[in-house]
């Protein structure tokens, strides 16, 4: 299927006063970005292709490079990062008001996801694909933030509207490092490192666009799976980007 590529603009203004004391003058600082959905085909990959390739490279970082493993380092935040899309790292569950600064190149786009799931069969080889479809399909998080359940995104201060940002993958290989980087809840059992057909299915942001300078993306997550009555604890950060 041809997936036409959908710009969906936002523009934001930041009422930034810069008071030019030399002369008296007041000015105003603009910050503008722009949203892909998920029918487009950024950079010549579809969505769901580059939701793939965040996967595997949040799969892949070793454990002493990866940035779930110390958020404090913004120097984790350009491990093995190539390629004109900026991938951001995940809030790990019972990750409450995280603060994550990050350097982003000027003319890169960012890629972060919000809610999402991955299925593979190095967690269990014996799943057909028909299984594992069903396991990563179960995202079933609302798309507004209540005070119970659902998600909230900002950008510099805005409000992103969430409704069409829904994707699945097709099949591709996702590959575990040696040794496997220990960030998974629950931690999987008997999983070996190598290359495994997966799935992945959930809600991403991708920004594409971002003006130079400071950029504020605030997340707030109660992630709902298909079947599960109660939403997970709350997971939120605030990432500070600084274009450059």
């Amino acid at each position: 299927m041809h997936l036409n590529l959908v710009l969906v603009w936002v523009s934001t203004v930041i009422l930034s006063l810069i008071i030019l004391s030399s002369c008296g003058i007041s000015v105003l600082a603009i910050s503008h970005f722009g949203i892909y959905n998920n029918d487009s085909t950024p950079y010549g990959r579809s969505y769901s292709q580059w939701i793939e390739k965040w996967w595997t490279w949040w799969a892949g970082i070793p454990n002493d490079k990866h940035p779930a493993k110390d958020y404090s380092d913004s120097e984790r935040c350009s491990i093995m990062q190539d390629g004109p899309v900026w991938f951001l790292p995940d809030i790990l569950p019972g990750t409450v008001n995280l603060n994550y600064h990050c350097n982003v190149p000027v003319g890169k786009s960012v890629l972060i996801p919000i809610s999402t799931t991955v299925c593979d069969k190095g967690f269990n080889p014996k799943m057909t694909d028909v299984q594992l479809r069903i396991c990563a399909d179960n995202i079933n998080t609302p798309v507004v933030m209540s005070p119970l359940k659902g998600m909230m995104v900002t950008v510099d201060g805005s409000k992103v509207n969430l409704t069409g940002l829904l994707s699945k993958t097709s099949f591709f290989n996702i590959t575990y490092p040696d040794p496997i980087v220990d960030i998974w809840d629950p931690p999987p059992e008997g999983i070996q490192p190598g290359t495994y057909k997966g799935t992945a299915t959930g809600y991403f942001l991708f920004l594409h666009d971002l003006s130079p300078g400071k950029h504020e993306i605030g997340i707030s997550v109660r992630d709902m799976i298909k079947g599960q009555t109660t939403p997970d604890p709350l997971r939120s950060a605030v990432f500070d980007l600084l274009v450059q």
